[in-house]
């Protein structure tokens, strides 16, 4: 797909949904209703993970097909008018609110650079909702429906849940003003709340570049900055549906040891895309990593790791005590932690 024009790769894509829902199509025993449901999430789970990142997905078909990991093909330059697809969605349909992938794709409209929708802000919502108008009516083939509620609602859940910044005066105003007492200013309300309880526990994100140093010297360099403390470290990706999962899962419990001789490292490699990476951390916060290629490859291979999320554990002397792949619960963690503390 590389060296092919943008209308190819969108058509194969359609073609290859087509196929696969036929699958479905076939199925006698779900209903009509969920059969629609099932088919509207996996359109938006199939253009979430390969379509919106064309750069990505581009270099990754690069890769595959010619074996060349030191090189990037000659690609095409997007514009917006790539995101033509986002018509054939019919957005303003509620059934995809009750698919597991709309929250997902919605994170993709508002943080893509070439849509370019402005953040929100201390704006009021109908001035936000104008100007996005301006920019999405064409693309999507509306300029009103619930849709864009909904988008305005995901706009302030992008700060609350990823950079896990609490609203603030102003714009609890305008979310009462605009809203009233309706769920979605419940929901907004109630996230906040939560945040605000969180808030005060989490540290700022400290980024720390390291891509100088051999890869057979990375982990020690990391470790030997946390002297005398006991070191979590967590390799993730972005993309990484359970490394997400299991982060929110154990912010509460991270909250707990805010003040103690612990420290927690995130590490990462260039699968994450860097303003994604930069984006996320600022709600993840603690120590965070972004290795070379060479460098993640020689770390996942020193300690047998074939996947992620995967943990080291290391004591207040700087011996690994324990690895594992996979988030075991925030329960078990803690209770490994707390023995070494």
């Amino acid at each position: 797909m590389y060296d092919k024009s943008t209308d190819y790769f969108l058509n194969h894509v359609k073609t290859a949904v087509s196929e696969k829902l036929e699958i479905l199509n076939k199925d006698t025993l779900l209903s009509n209703e969920l059969k629609e449901v099932l088919s509207k999430d996996f359109r938006l789970f199939m253009h979430v993970g390969h379509v919106f990142d064309y750069e990505d997905q581009m270099n990754l078909n690069y890769r595959s097909i010619t074996g060349d990991r030191s090189t990037k093909p000659e690609l095409q330059k997007i514009d917006r008018s790539y995101y033509r697809f986002l018509k054939d969605f019919k957005l303003n349909d509620p059934q995809y609110l009750q698919g597991f992938t709309f929250s997902e794709f919605q994170k993709e409209i508002l943080q893509n650079e070439i849509l370019g929708l402005p953040e929100i802000g201390e704006s009021d919502i109908p001035s936000w909702l104008a100007s996005v108008k301006v920019i999405l009516s064409d693309l999507v083939g509306f300029d009103s429906g619930p849709y864009y509620d909904v988008l305005a609602a995901n706009a302030y859940a992008r700060q609350l849940n990823e950079e896990v910044r609490p609203l603030s005066e102003k714009q609890k105003e305008h979310i009462a003003a605009y809203w009233k007492n309706g769920e979605i200013a419940k929901i907004l309300f109630r996230k906040n709340q939560q945040v605000v309880a969180l808030d005060k526990f989490i540290s700022p994100a400290v980024v720390i570049d390291i891509s100088s140093v051999p890869a057979d010297k990375v982990m020690e360099t990391i470790v030997a900055k946390h002297q005398n403390k006991v070191v979590f470290i967590d390799f993730w990706a972005t993309w990484c549906a359970p490394c997400l999962e299991a982060m929110n899962e154990f912010k509460s419990t991270k909250g707990e040891f805010h003040g103690k001789e612990v420290a927690f490292v995130y590490l990462t490699n260039g699968s994450s895309p860097r303003k994604r990476w930069e984006e996320k951390i600022k709600g993840i916060g603690s120590e965070h990593y972004y290795l070379t290629g060479a460098q993640w490859e020689h770390v996942m291979d020193q300690f047998e790791f074939e996947a992620v999320p995967s943990y080291l554990l290391y004591n207040k002397e700087g011996v690994l005590i324990n690895k594992f792949t996979s988030f075991p619960g925030k329960d078990e963690v803690k209770g490994m932690i707390n023995g070494l503390l």
